[in-house]
């Protein structure tokens, strides 16, 4: 029987709102050093990964800058005017100056900061996709999550 991994571990990542208690799905508890654990995806001396190392991070789009492309990208979906214009209301409403949007956007930032210092993982994202969108997750992860099928 596997592991279960106490939901209150993932307090901090939870969207805004949602309580620990609130978070039904169950995650398995994976070796802490389970990435150490797995093998290399193709010979370590290939020239594959030889830069790996001195790649930049995925940067943090400005908030603005994010909520127009929401904001173009529901604009294709919607199916009248007037969806999209409360859509455009609530987006603008979370990203007004002083707003939620701003402190959960200066959150994320903190946690870059945090992550990219000497013992953090390394990257702001890396452990939301490891535990939440990939160990996490509950449908087959071939055809699903993995790009390398196509």
């Amino acid at each position: 029987m596997a592991l279960r991994r106490s939901n209150a571990t993932y307090a901090g990542m939870l969207p805004l709102g949602l309580r620990p208690s609130e978070y039904t799905v169950p995650l398995a508890q994976p070796p802490s050093n389970w990435k150490t654990l797995a093998p290399f995806p193709s010979n370590p001396n290939a020239e594959t990964y030889s830069k790996q190392e001195s790649l930049s991070h995925l940067p943090i789009p400005p908030l603005a800058s994010t909520l127009e492309k929401l904001k173009t990208s529901l604009q294709a979906m919607a199916v009248s005017e007037a969806e999209y214009d409360a859509a455009v209301t609530k987006i603008d409403e979370f990203g007004r100056p002083g707003g939620i949007g701003e402190a959960l956007h200066k959150r994320l930032e903190q946690r870059r900061e945090k992550e990219e210092q000497v013992g953090g993982r390394g990257h702001w994202l890396e452990e939301w996709w490891d535990e939440l969108a990939y160990m996490g997750y509950r449908d087959s992860v071939v055809i699903n999550v993995s790009y390398y099928c196509k």
